[in-house]
């Protein structure tokens, strides 16, 4: 399959170790990866590196939330929004922030997390 014709994952997290990690899996699954380290960042990729079918988004990042700016990007896609993976240190403070911003959000992953379950869920699709 050429790398054109591969879909795409946008992976968002400010940790370089923890986004290399991500972007190997979703390679391993047969996806092109691009990446952000920042909010500002992705908005942009996104605008201009789309459509992608996952997005993978850690909740802690410095300045905008993970969530809200999963939100941004549901509102920005339409009805054409990519499947959203969050990824947290604490999946209970995650898991209350997605409640109060009614994110539709396809899976969550508390870290560390396993790679054979972040790959199964990259898999399918």
């Amino acid at each position: 399959m050429s790398k054109q014709s591969q879909p795409k994952v946008l992976i968002i997290d400010d940790e370089p170790l923890l986004q290399e990690s991500e972007a190997e899996f979703a390679k391993l699954c047969g996806y092109d990866t691009v990446c952000a380290t920042s909010a500002d960042e992705a908005i942009h990729l996104f605008l201009i590196q789309g459509p992608f079918k996952f997005i993978v988004c850690d909740f802690d990042l410095h300045g905008l939330s993970g969530v809200d700016l999963a939100v941004r990007i549901q509102n920005m896609a339409n009805n054409k929004c990519p499947r959203i993976i969050m990824t947290s240190g604490s999946l209970q403070l995650l898991h209350d922030a997605i409640e109060r911003s009614g994110l539709r959000v396809f899976k969550t992953f508390g870290k560390p997390y396993d790679a054979q379950e972040f790959m199964a869920a990259l898999e399918p699709y």
